[in-house]
């Protein structure tokens, strides 16, 4: 392996891998600075560019993103009151109170500069403990692999309160199911094809992404542009020399601060599910809770800047350990990257540090460049932060739909993965609007194939042996993970019943001025509450497609769709008493007509693209969506309709280098273009 690590680290020297890392770093940068686009987001769009690219090239520009993006969000978090995404949400509690104060640009600074410390010291972990937990893998076998991919299922559903624990199941089920969709693996038996040749290969992974990450907030940005109006953005002018001096300051008096907060990410990004959210409030939390005055945070303090950035970006390389070593992924955004190590036939586990380890060694050397790289491509990218928050939501809206299309239809040049994408789009919203997320249904569809097939062989492996159940539970590293799973499960069920009684005796102690509040809670809940009709649907799905559908398949095939919808079924009874006596979500309002607007208006230029021109019938979708933006938002369309269909040229000619000149893709030649 120290063969591997110096060929990784010599390779750096590479022009163009640098020149990826500044502008990967640089792109993820702008993208979390977007209020509405995610580090997932951001990721998952540009998987398709890195088809062309070598797999190092392709993970280095993944990975630069992703760790862009989790700084950027601190721009807009600090700014605008906004958090750039979930990991930055503990940034705004004294970020934007230094910018009220003033000290807008001192803020962005520490951000910037606790990112990238944090950032190294995870680069460094990862250097040190992935290849020594790879070794330790060497001794996992199927029943290892199967219960490790239920671990990943289970912890990223379990974080938070009980009612996301269960929602969070539902949303995992379902992605499980969708990896079942296709061929049986071990009898070639279609399952769920419904009679459609393309499902035969089953649901392919980045149309699943683009849809449920990103169209889906194409779906939300017109919700919020029909809610809110123009927002306040605080500047914050360059002052002369203050680098240099916030830089020593920041090192000096809190680099014991940085150091545990860093390491502290570190160990949370290694957690699957926990991700820079949880890293970063679990920071702001330690350092509050251990400061000399904690009144103090919330009003302007740097601490509260620096600790929550130093332990979000450091949750990047943590997420990265169990992925590349177990196929774990840390993270939502880790989970896109798992997509492409795939895409590029990479394989999580030993193999990837032996067989593969030039690959592996070079990309995490690249990782550790990235870290520190961020400093200074943040600082110049900080001079026009103000400028970046300005872009309006009818040019990012129309975009980021043309980048959905080019990407999805990039994968297999095939028109029913859009298709497949705008279906998971609408879903991907529709759960979003439920309460229920995106990120564990994804992480069902790629380790739901893995639990199948590590069952299947270790169900063959136990009749060879001593039984299928002594080969599953008997196993030391199986009872251990079993053990943890079951730990996890059990923790959120106490905590959820601790935080009801602590509800319960606030709401006693304050009498009668919750009497309203009471009332509203408890009409929420009942046998005709929201949550309570998702379950008895889900409920009903699970006896319907089990009673007339599994029992129609072979008994090999059939038997893992069977666990999970007799675990479905399972989860949407509990789903039913949860809400019916315990708590349910008050019911939210759905624009149905937003979504079916834009879905029509995408199927329409789907349908119409062999017709008039993949690119053509993008640009004329891009017009639309952007002018009912503008319509939505209460201006006059007509009077952005030229700046639209000038933005729009601009953009389709961009698709055009990117995907036909760059990326070689065949799209149809309609009559116009």
């Amino acid at each position: 392996m120290l063969e591997h690590l110096l060929y990784g680290f010599s390779h750096l020297a590479d022009p163009m891998l640098l020149m990826l890392i500044v502008v990967s770093l640089a792109g993820g940068i702008v993208i979390g600075a977007l209020p509405g686009f995610s580090p997932t987001m951001g990721v998952a769009l540009l998987v398709p560019f890195t088809f062309v690219m070598t797999p190092v090239e392709g993970l280095t520009v993944l990975a630069g993103v992703y760790t862009g993006a989790v700084y950027g969000g601190s721009i807009s978090a600090i700014l605008l009151n906004i958090p750039g995404a979930p990991a930055n949400i503990a940034t705004l509690f004294d970020g934007y109170p230094m910018a009220q104060k003033g000290e807008g640009r001192k803020a962005l600074l520490a951000s910037a500069m606790a990112s990238a410390h944090g950032g190294f010291i995870s680069a460094v972990a990862l250097l040190i403990f992935a290849p020594l937990l790879a070794v330790v893998a060497l001794k996992f076998g199927a029943a290892e692999k199967f219960w490790v991919a239920v671990f990943g299922l289970v912890i990223i559903a379990s974080l938070g309160t009980g009612k996301e624990l269960i929602k969070g199941l539902i949303s995992g089920g379902f992605g499980v199911w969708l990896g079942i969709i296709g061929t049986s693996p071990s009898t070639g038996e279609p399952r769920f094809t419904f009679g459609i040749m393309d499902l035969w290969g089953g649901i392919n992974l980045i149309p699943a992404l683009v849809g449920f990450f990103a169209f889906s907030q194409v779906l939300i940005y017109f919700e919020n542009i029909m809610k809110s109006g123009e927002k306040q953005i605080i500047q914050a002018p360059t002052i002369k020399g203050d680098i240099w001096s916030l830089y020593k300051e920041t090192w000096l008096k809190f680099k014991k601060l940085q150091l545990f907060t860093g390491i502290l990410g570190t160990i949370l990004g290694i957690i699957p599910g926990a991700g820079g959210q949880v890293g970063g409030i679990v920071a702001y939390d330690q350092v509050k809770r251990f400061s000399k005055d904690p009144s103090e945070y919330g009003t302007g303090k740097i601490e509260g800047v620096i600790a929550p950035e130093c332990a979000n970006n450091a949750t990047v390389g943590g997420s990265l350990i169990p992925l590349l070593t177990l196929g774990i992924p840390g993270s939502p955004t880790a989970a896109v990257l798992l997509g492409g190590l795939l895409i590029h036939g990479l394989w999580p586990g030993p193999l990837l540090f032996s067989i593969n380890g030039e690959i592996t060694f070079t990309f995490m050397a690249a990782f550790l460049l990235s870290q520190i790289a961020l400093l200074f491509v943040a600082i110049v990218i900080l001079n026009y932060a103000a400028h970046i928050l300005k872009v309006k939501e009818f040019y990012l809206g129309p975009s980021v739909i043309a980048l959905c299309l080019f990407g999805s239809f990039a994968v297999n040049n095939n028109f029913f993965d859009i298709y497949v994408m705008l279906a998971l789009g609408v879903i991907g919203y529709f759960f979003l609007k439920i309460g229920i997320l995106p990120a564990p249904a994804v992480l069902g569809l790629i380790l739901g194939r893995i639990a199948e097939e590590n069952f299947l062989l270790g169900m063959r492996i136990g009749l060879a042996k001593d039984g299928v159940w002594h080969y599953f539970f008997s196993r030391p590293i199986s009872l251990g993970v079993i053990a943890i799973i079951l730990a996890v499960v059990a923790s959120t069920i106490w905590m959820e019943r601790n935080r009801l009684k602590k509800e319960k005796m606030a709401k006693a102690v304050n009498g009668k001025g919750d009497e309203k509040v009471n009332k509203e809670l408890k009409a929420t809940r009942g046998i005709l509450s929201q949550d309570a009709i998702l379950g008895m649907v889900l409920l009903a799905i699970c006896i319907l497609t089990w009673q007339l559908y599994l029992t129609n398949l072979s008994k090999e095939a059939a038997i893992f769709p069977t666990v999970t919808f007799v675990f479905l079924g399972i989860v949407a009874v509990v789903q039913i008493i949860f809400a019916t006596l315990v708590y349910s979500d008050t019911p939210k309002w759905i624009p149905w007509k937003v979504v079916g607007e834009i879905s029509i208006a995408t199927v329409a230029a789907i349908v119409l693209a062999k017709t008039l021109g993949f690119y053509a019938v993008t640009f004329l979708l891009m017009i639309y969506i952007g002018y009912r933006m503008v319509v939505y938002s209460g201006k006059k369309g007509i009077k952005y309709l030229h700046k639209l269909i000038l933005f729009g040229i601009g953009a389709v000619l961009t698709l055009y280098l990117a995907f036909g000149v760059f990326l070689y893709l065949p799209t149809p030649k309609g009559i116009l273009f």
